[in-house]
């Protein structure tokens, strides 16, 4: 017999080469069936896999619900999007799927006595923002979200499988002083993520292969580990993404997907939380095939910097003509801690939050609440064909040693199609002045610049069919870039009229850019001497 959980939500990370990841893929069609069957609901099957990775789809998550099946002979998970009253409504968003890249996804109905019922708990009647209580403390209940119908706010907990979950959340409420309760059958929403797990940050020393000394700065979820690195025998700055990893001593609550402890390719650490911990993980390098064992320890020595990691996830709800709608907005950044340079920690900060004029938390929020607000209204009067709007920002740490310090910036916007801007910042932790081209580099160096940039560009993609986009990739790499303590690194964003459209990162190391750097700055020290 077949059973339908639901299918972990992850924070997103919306990666556009996913338009293109299906040609991988391997699908199996269980069965069709006519679109015409009376009483049924309908759903678009994404594929079936021995080993789903949920990573894959989240480039589908704001067109519906992401939802698991089991089969048991073959023994396969069905992925499943979203849930539709008719074919027609269902049959509308296959289009995007296909576009979205993954081609062989089709419709199929299901049966009504297999449809979920959730419940969620409902209290409450704003009317204005300043009376919307901050609803962090409830988000240790379930998602927590708002619900807007005809000017007025509710706030609702869950999305609950058993109505006996919702009324345990339903006596706790009552017994805080909420006296307009409620639980009510409520279709899932169109987005369900597991926003709880913050990721933390981990600044980590260490060994490759027990022999080459590196820095990986670590970024750790409920269901992933995302290792930044500069390679020690090439200087190359390398990112790796090991899933499944499992903590000696994880919170209560795990991925479905998250893999047992079976051999030492599981990294061995201790507790996440505590101040200092040790792990060791293999993985393989997907250019070159290479199997490249880490062994690391939490370390933050003099000209280095701690963080802690924020995450903020608000979403709203609302009833319109066309019937729900909703938006969502979410926030990851980090937050310096105890350095001594206390007007560079403060300018940091505000600045990794990516809203600007941010002092505090409280004012956080209300833009947040804003933000939101208006969104809904964006929905309502300039896109009537779309229901759903999602927008993250994050900031991720890319160097943090030798008082470097280089981070990323994050945008992405996801309506009908997505859109993502990356750009980056390094700062010099001795002086707290941002580090840039301008700053670090002397004589004609922006057509020195050019010229190995093309060359490295030509040997990844072979000559540009076009003279001019290829002058474009270059002005916009030479005004986003980071540096590490081996080179810096150029980046282009995807672009959908580009030939080549892809994500493009280019590093030139410090000894290639000899001459030009000026001596006396960050970047000049790190020169192999």
């Amino acid at each position: 017999m077949n059973q339908t959980t639901n299918l972990p939500k992850f924070p997103i990370r919306m990666k556009i080469f996913l338009r293109t990841i299906s040609c991988f893929l391997s699908f199996y069609i269980i069965s069709s069936i006519s679109l015409s069957a009376q009483n049924d609901h309908f759903t678009i099957q994404l594929g079936a896999f021995q080993s789903p990775n949920p990573e894959v789809f989240h480039s589908l998550e704001d067109l519906g619900e992401l939802r698991t099946q089991e089969i048991q002979e073959p023994r396969l998970t069905r992925i499943l999007l979203g849930d539709f009253a008719d074919s027609l409504g269902a049959v509308k968003v296959l289009r995007t799927v296909h576009e979205r890249g993954f081609k062989e996804a089709f419709v199929r109905s299901i049966a009504d006595a297999q449809r979920a019922v959730f419940y969620a708990v409902q209290f409450g009647n704003y009317k204005t923002i300043e009376e919307i209580p901050d609803i962090t403390p409830f988000e240790t209940y379930g998602d927590v979200y708002q619900y807007e119908n005809e000017g007025v706010t509710k706030i609702r907990i869950g999305i609950f499988t058993h109505k006996d979950t919702a009324q345990i959340i339903l006596q706790k409420l009552e017994k805080l002083g909420y006296s307009t309760v409620e639980i009510i059958k409520t279709p899932p929403p169109q987005t369900r993520r597991f926003f709880q797990t913050v990721s933390l940050y981990k600044r980590m020393e260490g060994t490759i292969n027990d022999r080459f000394p590196v820095v990986v700065h670590m970024y750790f979820t409920d269901a992933s580990v995302t290792g930044i690195y500069n390679d020690p025998r090439n200087g190359e700055h390398k990112k790796f993404i090991y899933y499944g990893y499992r903590d000696n001593n994880p919170p209560p609550r795990t991925s479905r997907f998250t893999k047992p402890k079976t051999d030492d390719r599981e990294p061995k650490m201790t507790h996440i939380l505590k101040n200092q911990y040790a792990m060791n993980l293999t993985i393989r390098d997907r250019e070159t095939g290479e199997t490249i064992r880490f062994s690391l320890m939490e370390k933050y020595p003099t000209g280095s910097v701690q963080f802690e990691v924020v995450s903020i996830f608000r979403k709203k709800l609302a009833r319109g003509d066309r019937g729900e709608m909703g938006t969502d907005l979410y926030l990851e950044y980090p937050l310096m801690k105890n350095n001594l340079n206390k007007n560079l920690e403060n300018r940091f900060n505000a600045m990794s939050v990516q809203f600007p004029g941010i002092k505090d938390r409280k004012m956080l929020l209300q833009t947040l609440e804003t933000r939101l607000k208006d969104d809904i209204e964006k929905i309502k009067t300039q896109y009537p064909d779309y229901n759903w709007l999602s927008e993250t920002y994050e900031t991720k740490i890319l160097e943090n040693t030798n008082y470097l310090l280089s981070v990323r910036f994050n945008k992405e916007h996801i309506f009908v199609e997505p859109e993502t801007q990356v750009s980056y910042k390094s700062f010099d932790l001795k002086t707290g002045k941002e580090l840039t081209l301008d700053n670090t580099m002397q004589g004609a160096y922006k057509t020195i610049l050019k010229g190995l940039l093309t060359k490295e560009i030509q040997q990844i993609y072979g000559r540009y069919p076009s003279t001019n986009e290829l002058g474009q990739s270059l002005t916009e790499m030479l005004k986003s870039y980071y540096f590490t303590t081996t080179g810096i690194v150029f980046f282009r964003n995807y672009h959908e009229d580009y030939f080549h459209k892809e994500p493009l990162t280019v590093t030139l190391p410090y000894q290639t850019l000899k001459g030009v750097l000026r001596i006396g700055t960050l970047p000049a020290s790190f020169l192999k001497k």
